[in-house]
């Protein structure tokens, strides 16, 4: 589960997730989405879902990436390119 994937068809993936979790499904998730902050809310506000800008990504976060493999398979795993994951 991918966060473009939610932003871009939100009740698709959100149907998914319940499911996945074996969670009932709300049609109304998207006008209640706002009503609860998430565990782990980056700060970012706004009560549609939307695809954000990105932030600028830290140099010294940006060169431990360049040399863990670890990261560039976790991004290759979830089907991220290295320019998805740069950019």
């Amino acid at each position: 589960m991918r966060y473009e994937d939610f932003v871009a068809r939100p009740r698709r993936a959100m149907g998914e997730i319940c499911g996945a979790l074996e969670l009932p499904f709300s049609e109304q998730f998207e006008e209640l989405f706002g009503a609860f902050r998430m565990t782990g809310d980056s700060g970012r506000g706004g009560d549609v879902i939307e695809s954000r800008p990105r932030r600028p990504l830290d140099p010294g976060l940006l060169e431990q990436w360049r040399e863990g493999a670890a990261c560039r398979r976790l991004a290759a795993e979830l089907g991220y390119d290295e320019a998805d994951t740069l950019n």
